[in-house]
């Protein structure tokens, strides 16, 4: 008889023993669960290929990494071991699964964890406010006292008010705008091997690092997930950590495109002396102490202000880089997946009630409700626009950085023949989730609820992704910014909110009536930023 057959037979007898063993063996595999039920930006999240969850992901099905093998062979030696020294084996079974319950609840508390060297816990605390939104744009609910789902707390984006104390010119809106640009810039002097002419915002140590993955070139850079793992000030300097998922295209010598899912980590360090850039030097990179044309900067010193300027003193400046993962392949367009994190609880920042108390305070003319049906506009539009691959629709409603994301998103399915479809498109619930305002610019991020019919359609109109007939109910943090120095009802209505003209922008951002820059933020809210569930992380 094979040791299956008698493991069988052993355990048929044994009805007590086949019972104990499943007990540990489920509870083991629940151990293994991430917290929250969340995957990764580059896991098998996403919609379909769609809806707005899709679009941000877009990172395609993730690879299961399985071991085998060995797994099956402790385990019979387990059975075995129970069945014919029950006195050891029992005892020593329970042992082994209370350490894969400690290992995994610190790897629980670890989940935020930069490296295995260095963690950052973050507390969690029931929350004392969840801004809840009706169903539909006329039936939005006013604020409302605590709600189940919500989790309270601190987060690391929040260690930027202590910089803001020393450079009160410092915008987290701008700094996140800027390190997008900077991780394009930087991947596209990747290829080619152009690092050095990028040395002002590159440390030593990250050049190096980065020169092992050469390309010919490097293209099609979306960023789709960005997260501020830690915050630390020392001394006269201030460093932070961010998690950066991505895709992009590169080009080997042999003129192949390879595209790629990326998961990276950076550390970016400054000076607290230095002073951060004003709204129209964000995306701009010349010496970072007088302006001068990058190509100025030769052997790390500026040849117009004499500065050595790959320090940090100036400006922000990569000072560590490290792959952490890097597939070959790009973003999933079709087939069909499960929504990830629409039942995990809304992450609520600690002070979101304080700083939209001030913000109205402020601004009297600002309300939940009229806001909210402002998303409303900007979720019905975005919706229409997607589904027709149309840009300019869409154009007055994103910042010029989430359009960039979007046009990555629409080329990419026209370049595979694709169209992917969210019909029936409706706003379940709101939850504001963080409030941020600084000099330059307030932000809102809500967690918006919301459902649609959504599926992708190949060539001859063959459906490819999703189902036309089911509806799909699904979440996502949105980040909308407005001019701090803006004041007065959010529109709902789709008209020029400077001149009021009917809606009608150019790609650059300018009504093409009043040219007002619209598209800026400086006039209305418009959307900034969406991130997955499982990508939020305050």
């Amino acid at each position: 008889m094979t040791r299956l057959r008698c493991l069988a037979a052993a355990l048929a007898a044994r009805p007590w023993l086949a019972a104990l063993v499943v007990a540990v063996l489920t509870a083991a595999l629940d151990a293994s669960a991430r917290p929250g039920g969340g995957q990764s930006y580059g896991g098998p999240s996403g919609g379909s290929s769609g809806s707005s969850s899709g679009r941000s992901s877009g990172s395609g099905s993730g690879s299961s990494s399985g071991g085998g093998g060995g797994g099956g062979d402790l385990l019979g030696f387990f059975l075995l071991l129970i069945i014919d020294q029950p006195v050891i084996g029992i005892p020593l079974l329970v042992i082994v699964v209370c350490a894969i319950f400690a290992a995994k609840l610190k790897e629980g508390w670890d989940q935020t964890s930069w490296s295995s060297a260095s963690r950052f816990r973050r507390e969690m605390e029931d929350a004392s406010i969840a801004i809840e939104a009706a169903r539909g744009p006329s039936h939005y609910a006013p604020e409302k006292t605590v709600q189940p789902g919500i989790q309270r707390r601190e987060s690391a984006r929040e260690r930027f008010e202590e910089l803001r104390q020393v450079d009160p010119d410092f915008s987290l809106v701008l700094f996140e705008d800027f390190v997008h640009a900077l991780f394009h810039e930087v991947h596209t002097r990747r290829g080619g091997g152009h690092l050095e002419q990028f040395a002002a915002y590159l440390g030593p140590k990250a050049r190096a690092e980065l020169a092992f993955h050469p390309a010919t070139e490097v293209r099609s850079i979306v960023v789709g997930s960005m997260r501020t793992v830690a915050v630390r000030g020392e001394g006269a300097w201030i460093e932070v950590w961010l998690a950066i998922e991505a895709n992009y295209t590169e080009l080997d010598p042999a003129g192949k495109e390879e595209s790629y899912y990326v998961a990276e980590e950076w550390r970016l360090s400054r000076a607290l002396a230095a002073k951060s850039r004003p709204p129209d030097k964000t995306r701009v990179f010349g010496c970072p102490n007088c302006g001068a044309p990058l190509e100025e900067v030769a052997n790390r010193t500026c040849r117009y202000c004499k500065e050595v300027v790959d320090t940090g003193e100036f400006d922000w400046l990569v000072s560590g880089w490290t792959s952490q993962r890097r597939e070959k392949r790009g973003p999933m367009l079709t087939g069909t997946t499960e929504e990830v994190g629409t039942d995990a609880p809304t992450i609520v920042a600690a002070d979101a009630r304080e700083r939209w108390t001030a913000l109205t305070k402020r601004d009297p003319a600002l309300s939940w409700t009229p806001f909210v049906a402002r998303v409303g506009l900007v979720f019905a539009e975005f919706h229409a626009a997607w589904s027709a691959q149309d840009l300019k629709r869409m154009r007055p409603f994103l910042s010029d950085t989430l359009l960039q994301t979007e046009q990555y998103w629409i080329e990419t399915y026209k370049k595979e023949q694709l169209r992917n479809v969210t019909e029936q498109p409706a706003i379940l619930t709101v939850h504001l989730a963080r409030v941020v305002s600084d000099r330059w610019f307030d932000a809102l991020t809500v967690r918006v609820f919301a459902q649609c019919v959504d599926y992708t359609l190949g060539a001859g109109g063959r459906v490819v992704g999703g189902n036309k007939h089911a509806i799909r109910r699904y979440s996502e943090y949105w980040t909308f910014i407005r001019g701090a120095s803006r004041t007065g009802e959010p529109r709902a209505t789709p008209e020029c909110p400077n001149c009021g003209a009917p809606l009608d922008i150019e790609m650059s951002g300018q009504c093409t009536h009043c040219k007002a820059h619209v598209a800026s933020g400086e006039f209305d809210w418009v959307l900034s930023r969406i991130e997955q569930d499982e990508a939020y992380g305050d």
